[in-house]
């Protein structure tokens, strides 16, 4: 089994983004976990965790210094999601081959927390994307995850996990 590290990252926000290779410092991409709830029918000695549904997606990142453009995204007024992709290499340290990741995000600038200045030490913002409705994961263009909030569409490297669902809803 090859292990792959990510080595590099890059990100752009919004639709008139520039590249922040060069200012950022951190990037986190969305945890995936599902939603459980404790259930003790009347007729078992033993509870059981039912799994209900996937937690809403978060992102966060961390830029050196300080970055107009991408303060200008943040705020109420701010009321338009906005595009946000990353883009990683990701090492085989056996091969040496890079792979490309791509992650492509539509939500809003939810958090932007400056790190206390201290003289002769770099002052990073903390940065959270909020409200996502549209998640897509691809290492070498190939579908990792598949996320969109209003074609209610799920998909896990490119098959459907709630078609039936769907369909039995008759959402097109």
């Amino acid at each position: 089994m090859p292990i792959r590290i990510m080595e590099g990252s890059n990100l752009f926000c919004g639709s008139a983004g520039n590249s922040l290779h060069l200012e950022l410092t951190e990037l986190a991409l969305p945890p995936l976990e599902e939603i459980y709830q404790d259930f003790h029918p009347g007729g078992s000695p033993v509870q059981h965790e039912v799994g209900l549904g996937i937690q809403k997606f978060n992102a966060s990142f961390k830029l050196a210094g300080w970055n107009e453009q991408v303060l200008a995204l943040f705020g109420l007024g701010a009321t338009v999601a906005e595009d946000f992709s990353a883009y990683g290499s990701i090492k085989d340290k056996q091969t040496g081959v890079i792979q490309s990741a791509t992650c492509i995000m539509t939500g809003r600038l939810g958090k932007v927390e400056p790190e206390g200045h201290q003289r002769g030490e770099l002052q990073h913002h903390d940065y959270a994307i909020r409200e996502i409705s549209h998640y897509e994961l691809l290492i070498e263009g190939a579908e990792i995850y598949y996320w969109d909030f209003f074609s209610t569409e799920w998909r896990v490297n490119g098959a459907a996990q709630n078609a039936e669902e769907r369909n039995a809803l008759r959402i097109t």
